[in-house]
Formats: C-alpha cells, structure tokens, sequence
C-alpha cells in the first residue's frame, strides 16, 4: 500500500507485499516513535506498493528524512533483509540527488533475490484429495480455510462473476483463460476498456486472479472458486483506454473514469480490490463531505450494493492495506458496504507484521511474512515467462507461477474467493447477510487471549497481536454469547467450510438483508466543544490498544433499538487536519451501553489541512450484537503533549437491521472454547425471553450434535455436553451440520434439517416439518400432521398419522417407511412396512419392497417390480404392473402379481393365486404337511407346480391347465380348453366352452356342470368317473358308439366325447357314469 503525499494528492497502489514495521526497540523520537511519512509520488511507481512509509515507521527517520536520503534507504535494507519471498518485486529505489546509496543498491539486490524465488523452493503442505494440480500441495492458504475437499464436493463458485479491479488480468495465461470472462468488460461513453495485463500496470492483477480462479486443471495452482468467471478491470495503466486514450487510472488527476468504474461493480457479483491509498485524514478522506474522493468511491460502491445482483447487491472486498496503521482513515475502506480483510501468517496465526488494521476490519485471511519471522509466501499465478514476480532461470518451467506474493493484497481475493463459494452455496443472500455470515464464520486464528508479543525482524522489533480477542456484543446470538472480535483481525480469520454451510441454510431465517430493508437510526448532531485530554507518548508494542490517561469523555443516549451491523460516527473538530504535526496522534473509543467498544488509532497517519475541511467519518464494523439502544460514549485522548486538539461536533448514525421476535442462536465449533472463556459461562444456558420463532443454527458444527429441543432439554458436541436450554425457553426450529445428529423436537410445531450426515430426527408433539438432508437419515414426526423430508441418502420415515406427507426426490437413495396406520407411498420412496394390526399398504411406481404385519394386511405394489411380503395373516397382495415377487408367508392369501412375470410363495395357508403371465412363476412348499391346499387363478395357459392341489382358469381365452402328481382339482372357464390332471386323483371341471379334458393317471373325476357345452375326455379309464351331480337331467342320457368313441348327449346340446372307450365299457348308476372295464 502507498501512502504518498505530493502536492496535496494520494498516490494509489496495489497491496502486493508489505510488512508493517512497528517496533519497540529502546528510546526513540516522538515522532519516531509515531512514524515519519516519507513518500514518493512518482507514477512510475504505481504497479507495487511502495514501502517507503512503512520503512520510515520502521527506522526512526525523523520528518527532516527524505525518500531518496542514504540514511532512510539505510533504515529500510536494515529493515527488509533478504530472501522474504513476498515482498516488493517491482521496486527499485532510484537516484538520490547524492547518487546511489549502497543501501540503495542492497535494497534492489534483495528485491532482485526475493523475484528469484520460485513455487520449486516452497515447502509443500497436505494435498485435498482429488486436486491433481501440481502446485496446489505449495498453496498453503488453502488449509486455513477450512475443510475445502468437503466444501468443493459441492460448491466451486460456478456461475458467480467476479471482478477484479487492479492491475489487469493476463487472460491468456493458461491456468486462467478458462474462467475469463471478456464479455464483461467495462464499457464507459460507448468505449470497452479491456482488462488485460499490461507490462505498465504489472503482474499484480494477475496474481490475484489466480488466487480466486486458476481453473483446476491438473496443471498449474487451483483457485479457491475455481470455476467462477472473471473478468479484470486495469485501474493501473494511464492507457489502458488503447493507444494514448486515457485509461481508468486510479492515479488520475481526474478521476470521473475510476468512478465510474466503481459505480460498474455493479455487473458483478463479487469485486476484489487489492489496492489502495493508505490512511489519511483529510478532506478527501471523509465519505460524507460531498465531491471528495472517498464520498464518490463509497456513492459508487453504495450503488453496487443497492442495484447489483438484481437488488441483493455486489459484493466488494477490499484489501486493509499493509503499512499497520489503523485503517479508518480510509473512507472508501470503513464504510458499510464493503468487506475489509486484513492478513494473519501461517506459522502461528498472528496478525502479520505489516497488516493495516481497526475495528472497520471485518475478518482476515492468511497471507505471508518474513521469513526471519517464520512466514513465506503465497503461491499463485503470475504472468507467463520471465516478465513478472517470478524472473528466475527456471528449466523447470515454473516461471507462469509465484510463491512470492502476499500482503492483504492476498488476503483480500482469497476472501473474495470465499465470497463466491457463499454465492454459489446461496444466490439469494444479500449483501448484508453475506458480511453477516462472514463475521459469524470466522474462527480465532490464535487463542482467545493471546496475549501481545514481540518479534525482531532484521535488528527490529514487531509488536504482535497489538490488540487481543475481545467479547463483543451483549447478545447470545453467536455461541451463546457474543462474537469474538480484535482490531487486528476484525471477527477472526475466514472459515470456508463455515462460511457455506452457513450459506446453505441462511435464508431459512427470514428475507435477504439488502439495502431496501436495511434501518439506519442517527443522533442529532451534538455540539461537544471538548478539548481532548493529553496523554503520554505511547508504548509502541501497546499503540493499539488503549489511553495511556484518563481520556476525555462525552456522552449521548440512543432512544431506537435496532439489531447493529455496522455504526457511523461523524467527528467535527477544530483543528485537526491543520494540526501541528502532520502525522495523526489521536485516539478514538465509542462504546455502546453494554460495554462494547470500538478504537481508533490515528496515529502514524497523515493529516493535512488540504481544503480546510475538518470533520471525519468513522466507521465500525465489531458492534454486531451491542445493545444500540441506552447511553452511548465517546471517549478522546492526545498523545502528542504539542498538540491541542477540539472536538466541536459529533454525531452517530447505526445501520442494521429491525429488531423482531424470533431469534437465531448460531453455533460453531468454537462453542466450546467460547464457553471456558473467563466469565463466559452463561453460554452454556440458551435463553429466549421474546417469543417469536426461533432458531438453533448448528449449520458449521462438524461433530455429531446430539440435541433435546424440550425445556430443559441438553443438547451435546460430540459428545461433549455444550448447552440446555433453559426453562420458559420455547425454541421452535433447529438446523444442524454435517455430524451424525440426533434431533428430538418438543410440543411446538418443529422445523428440523439435519443437513448432511447420518441423522435421526424425532419431531415429538405438534405438526412438525423434518429435512434430513444428504445422508442416511431416520425421521419420526411423533404425534401430528408431520412433513418428512429424507433428501438425498438412504432414509427411514416413521408415519403414524394419516396427515403425515413424505416427501423424497428421484434418485435420492433407497428410502423406507415404517406406516402404523394404512399408508399410501409416496413418490420417490422404494420400502414399506406396516406394523401394528391389519393394514393396508400401497407402493408407487418404483420397484417398491412391502412388508405387512402378523394381520390380515391388504398390500398393492402399483407399478415398478416389487417385492411383498405378507407375513403372518391372511393377506391380499396385488402386484399390479411389473414383474413382482409376492411372499404370502403365514395365513390364507391371496397372491395377484399383475401384469408382468411375478413370482409368488405362498407359504403356510391355503393360498390363492391370480396367475396372468406366461412367464409367472408359483413356488409353494410342503412344510410337514402345514403349506394347505393352494390354488391357481391363471388367465394363461398354466401347470400346477409342486405342491399347488388346485388350479382354475379364468378369462375368456381357450386355455390350457395341467395339474401335478397331487390329488388336484381343475377348473376351466367358459372358452374351449384343455385339461389334463397328471398323476393324482384328479377333479377336472371344464365349465362352459367345448373342453378337452384328460385325468392322467390315478382315479380322477370329470365334474359337468349345466351348460358346460360338447367336451371331449382323451383318457376315461378304470377308477375314472364321470360326475353329473350339478347337472339336473331331465331324461336319461343317450349314448351312442362312434366307432372307436363313445358319445354321452344328456341334452340341450351338452355331449361328452369318451375317446377309445366302447359304450359297453362304461356304466351309469345314480348320476355318475364309471367304467366298466
């Protein structure tokens, strides 16, 4: 970051590299002390952050120093050092009106071995399983954002634009080019602007495209949205408007192109911008001071968030800046409608050394440090061949790649990253839930009461983690209490895996946050006149972190309750930018009436008188939570004795949301950590005094949460007893993780998710709605109408009321329902099984598996190829379409599989089946004599298997029946068929029709009935007997030879043909004829 004053104007650069230089080391300077602004405005120096403000900071130079000075190019080589791996490439200190400094010529030498370093030399982490990009195992950022192979299996950031305003884009590169989008250029009066890289502007651009999207491609890095589109806007070429047509250049005297750019944002999604002008308290500084630079930046950005993504709003993430002062003297970085991200290492999780940082911070993302320090870079794209970061001789063709970038430039497009997977795991989020689910994933990435530490650096001294974790907020909204939250890290360090998972699920709490329902409250416009009180010159290990005396103090009451987002505070003073010094030495605190506070370190930035205005606007982003509504304070000290400071207005504005009954309690895994926190116990109870509907969301808490939603009732973090809920405390919905969770509602009408992971989810009482997600899932409603919903997985549904839905997806897994009462299958839902007494069950047209109870159960299988199984009982099991199995089992059944080739089993009782298909299959068993007396009902041709007595044929069609070695009895129907008894002592009874009929062997009977037509029996024989029982004759039959055949007419046109039998051959007594031998 450049901070560089000349000729009253802000030099802007992008935040590639940088480490603060604070230190505490022995006696210094007032002035030293507070750090010396020392800038070059040259624009030659425009692609990289300059570091000359911070060296000044970090050597002690007095005001008198100049940047081409030998002693202040002495202070930044002692303090650089060598082989950092991020730093600043591009840099090359030039002439000094005394020539060249040797610390010149070492600062370049460094610059030059620090470009060298190249993705070969880093050290390689963990791998994500199933990334084959070679570089991804040196991408150690990665493995700070959580679980990213878990968080990639469902999101990749697909179908989210991102822009990214910097130094252009080299779209060509080919870990880029598939994710570049040109076709979102920005077009200004009729005029595209393409966002390619350009040698003028530098490779930064380039390096944070691929942090957010190098395809993964098995070649190269793989960005952390890596199939979002993105599209590069350069805002450092003077050109970049083609030939000498004036580019959108940030540095630009006028800056109506850059503004209108801004405005662009606007087509985007998400917008990174990693590039800035470093604190500074002036008339251009102040957002709300009409024509200045940050009131067009923000008007700008403030038009992204209200019109961007249809009304939800662009997403704009900004780097903090890398020169460690606080960040509020940027206007355009402590408003609202941005996400400001400052930067943490990887060694041990502080804060790095050179991080901007104040409490417009919303949260961090690692980036590098010095390796002194125990940091090294970050590996990313850069620019093909020897022409950026990356200019070593490298035969192992790594050049189109770094591991030397970092600073919050860095950090920035890796939240960025973050912020479209979000997108892509909910593209309905607004603007404001977006920044909402950012504060409420962050994690601490150090202990919570880490306490400062200092390490050297090159001979100096780095105050660590300046500003330690604090509790803010008086609600306990997020893990039972209030956020985590430090200066240095504004809520924490980003989660992903959190991030998502509180994505996936936010929507469910009510509207998107955007800015048509945003609230703001204000204060009148206070007339303070106060003259802040002086204090000591400050420890610089301590600069951060509080007054050094009793401040001056002011106070004012808040009459609205809103729920706090962000808080505005609009200071006039009497002298201030026009102040003695030229370096800010104020110190700032606003605490709410519950005690949260937030602080501004002024010190070490510029303050100049520029047009003369003197009022500032602050913003703060750590209030989430707090009490808006009581007595508010503001609080003021010096810290330079020279210095008189007056403070003539104040005025407070608060942005948020409505307050309304029905809250969400968010929990992480940070519960536990939370909850051991010095006088942080009442974590541990969730009260809920509002009414309203309410709701627990355990979204990102990875281990099994075990969970009674009853008064009283415990709920458990793998296995680990977390919180009960208290008594009078009445929550009505719940929304877990990825664990195993077992979920047991209460008396309210629920709303129960258990998202992924194997759950059991009981709903109690009341009309419950239950959603188990992806995974393995048992839902129970209880008593009530209840609304089931396995997702995706192998689910178990218990239904026992007859308002009971399940609902389920096409091929979501194989799913079961457990019925009480007569069920009808919903779609989608494969198994069934009835319990309790006589049921009755229907399947759906999936290939469903029934399964009744010991009674008399009633089972229809609908289409699909199913499988019913009746149990004890006498049952009814119709197959209908499909090629079913039907298991009767115990009791009398009646077996129908319906059209197609069923099998049917009977089992023990006198079964009846219902055979229409060839390709039918009846299987009975013999048992000891228990498998009763089966039947056949077959519309087909049809022989009796083992074990099967009796077969009837029905329909209308001539068909043929044939029985068994049993004693069987045959029935036709009233068409011309053919019966044929086998072995057995056989009843065949031909019914209407000309029949053909044969008994086999054994002493079989033919049954004639009135009507049964002209039939034929093919093998009358000895113990044969023709039975006339059911036929009332009128006379006596008349029998007549044909010769080989005998013919029986007994009138009305009824014969019987005997085949080979003489009419002496057989007898007639009563009504029965035998044969007589």
């Amino acid at each position: 970051m450049r901070s560089s004053v000349s000729e009253g104007r802000t030099v802007y650069s992008t935040l590639a590299h940088g480490r603060e230089a604070r230190l505490a080391a022995g006696p210094r300077s007032v002035e030293a002390e507070l750090g010396t602004l020392v800038e070059t405005a040259t624009e030659d120096m425009r692609t990289d952050a300059s570091p000359f403000d911070k060296m000044a900071y970090a050597a002690g130079v007095t005001t008198t120093a100049f940047a081409g000075s030998a002693a202040f190019l002495d202070g930044m080589a002692s303090r650089t050092g060598t082989g950092t791996g991020a730093f600043y490439h591009a840099f090359t200190p030039g002439a000094t009106p005394g020539g060249t400094s040797p610390a010149a010529a070492k600062f370049a030498a460094s610059a030059a071995t620090q470009a060298a370093a190249t993705p070969a030399a880093a050290t390689p982490t963990a791998a994500i399983a199933g990334v084959t990009d070679p570089l991804a195992a040196q991408q150690w950022h990665l493995a700070k954002l959580g679980d990213m192979e878990r968080v990639w299996q469902d999101y990749t950031g697909k179908g989210v634009k991102v822009g990214i305003y910097d130094s252009g884009v080299q779209y060509e590169h080919w870990d880029l080019a598939a994710n570049y989008d040109a076709s979102m250029h920005l077009k200004i009066g009729g005029k595209t602007y393409d966002g390619d890289y350009t040698p003028q502007a530098g490779p930064h651009g380039t390096a944070v495209a691929g942090l957010i999207a190098a395809a993964r491609n098995g070649k190269g890095t793989v960005g952390i949205a890596y199939e979002s589109s993105i599209t590069g806007v350069n805002l450092f070429d003077p050109y970049s408007g083609g030939g000498r047509d004036p580019g959108i250049f940030v540095n630009a005297t006028d800056k109506t192109l850059l503004f209108e750019a801004i405005r662009q944002t606007a087509k985007f999604d998400v917008v990174n911008h990693s590039w800035g002008g470093g604190p500074k308290y002036d008339s251009s500084g102040d957002r709300n001071v009409a024509g200045t630079y940050a009131y067009n930046m923000t008007r700008a950005m403030t038009f992204a968030a209200e019109t961007g993504r249809d009304g939800l709003g662009t997403i704009n993430v900004m780097a903090a800046g890398n020169d460690g002062r606080d960040t509020q003297g940027q206007g355009d970085r402590n408003d609202r409608h941005v996400v400001e991200v400052a930067a943490y290492r990887e060694s041990d999780g502080s804060a790095s050394s050179y991080s901007s940082r104040g409490a417009a911070l919303l949260v961090s993302a690692p980036s590098d440090e010095a390796t002194d320090l125990g940091g090294r870079g970050i590996v990313t794209t850069d620019v093909l061949g020897r022409h950026g970061y990356n200019t070593a001789v490298d035969p192992g063709g790594k050049l189109d790649h770094t591991d030397a970038f970092g600073g919050t430039s860095a950090a920035s497009p890796i939240t960025a990253g973050v912020v479209t997977l979000i997108l892509d795991a909910n593209e309905n989020l607004g603007w404001r839930d977006v920044k909402n689910i950012l504060a409420a994933s962050a994690k601490l990435p150090v202990a919570f009461d880490t306490p400062p530490t200092a390490q050297v650096e090159g001979g100096f001294t780095n105050a660590l983690n300046e500003s330690t974790f604090a509790v803010v907020g008086s609600g306990n909204g997020w893990n039972g209490g209030g956020h985590h939250y430090s200066t240095d890290y504004g809520y924490g360090a980003i989660d992903a895996y959190n991030a998502v998972r509180m994505a996936e699920v936010w929507s469910l709490f009510g509207t998107a946050a955007t800015s048509a329902n945003e609230v703001r409250i204000s204060t009148p416009t206070f007339a303070t006149n106060l003259t802040v009180a002086k204090g000591a010159a400050p420890d610089a290990s301590k600069a951060h972190s509080g007054f050094t005396t009793t401040p001056t103090s002011f106070t004012f009451d808040v009459t609205d309750s809103i729920d706090l987002e962000h808080v505005d505070m609009r200071i006039g003073f009497a002298s201030f930018t026009n102040a003695p010094t030229t370096l800010g030495t104020l110190k700032i605190k606003l605490i709410a009436p519950d005690g949260t506070s937030a602080f501004v370190d002024t010190i070490g930035a510029p303050r100049t008188a520029a047009s003369g205005a003197d009022t500032f606007t602050f913003g703060f982003a750590n209030f989430r939570g707090a009490a808006s509504k009581g007595t508010w304070t503001a609080q003021f000290q010096e810290h330079l004795p020279a210095t008189t400071t007056t403070i003539t207005s104040l005025q407070m504005t608060a942005f948020g949301a409505a307050q309304k009954a029905g809250d969400v309690f968010t929990y992480t895994d940070e519960f536990l950590t939370m909850a051991a926190i010095g006088g942080q116990s009442a974590r541990r109870t969730l009260v809920d005094d509002d009414g309203g509907t309410d709701w627990i969301n355990a979204a990102a808490v990875t281990k099994d949460v075990s969970m009674s939603m009853a008064e009283g009732g415990w709920t458990s973090f793998g296995g680990v007893n977390a919180f009960r809920i208290a008594r009078g405390t009445q929550i009505e919905n719940v929304v877990t993780g990825d664990g195993n969770d077992t979920i047991s509602g209460n008396a309210l009408a629920n709303e129960i998710r258990g998202m992924r992971g194997n759950d059991v989810l009981f709903g109690a009482a009341g009309d419950d709605r239950m959603y188990g997600g992806a995974g393995n899932d048992r839902l129970d409603g209880g008593t009530g109408a209840d609304l089931l919903d396995g997702g995706a997985g192998n689910d178990t549904y218990v239904v026992d009321a007859a308002g009971d839905i399940v609902i389920e997806a096409a091929g979501a897994g194989t799913d079961t329902v457990y019925a009480t009462i007569a069920y009808t299958m919903s779609a989608h839902v494969e198994n069934l099984y009835l319990s309790g007494g006589a049921r009755a069950g229907t399947g759906n047209a999936l290939d469903n598996n029934m399964y009744g109870t010991n009674f008399a159960d009633t089972l229809s299988g609908l289409d699909g190829n199913d499988v019913l199984k009746g149990y004890a009982g006498d049952d009814r099991l119709s197959g209908d379409f499909g090629h079913d199995t039907l298991h009767g089992h115990e009791g009398n059944d009646w077996l129908d599989g319906g059209a197609g080739a069923d099998t049917m089993e009977g089992g023990i009782g006198n079964d009846i089946y219902v055979v229409d298909h060839a390709g039918d299959q009846v299987t009975e068993f013999f048992q000891n004599g228990t498998g009763g007396v089966d039947t056949v009902q077959a519309a087909v041709d049809w022989t009796l298997g083992a074990n099967v007595e009796n077969l009837f044929l029905t329909g209308g069609a001539a068909l043929n029946g044939t029985g068994n070695a049993l004693a069987n009895t045959l029935r036709g129907n009233d068409a011309a068929n053919v019966l044929r008894g086998a072995a057995g002592n056989d009843v065949l009874i031909g019914l209407g029709g000309n029949d053909t009929l044969f008994g086999g062997t054994g002493n079989d009977t033919f049954v004639f009935q009135t009507g049964f037509g002209k039939d034929t029996i093919g093998d009358f024989g000895a113990g044969d007997t023709i039975d006339l029982a059911s036929y009332p004759l009128k006379d006596a039959p008349v029998i007549t030879d044909l010769g080989r055949d005998t013919l029986i007419d007994l009138g009305n046109g009824n014969t019987i043909t005997l085949l080979n039998i003489d009419p002496d051959q057989i007898a007639f007594t009563g009504n029965a004829f035998g044969f007589a031998g």
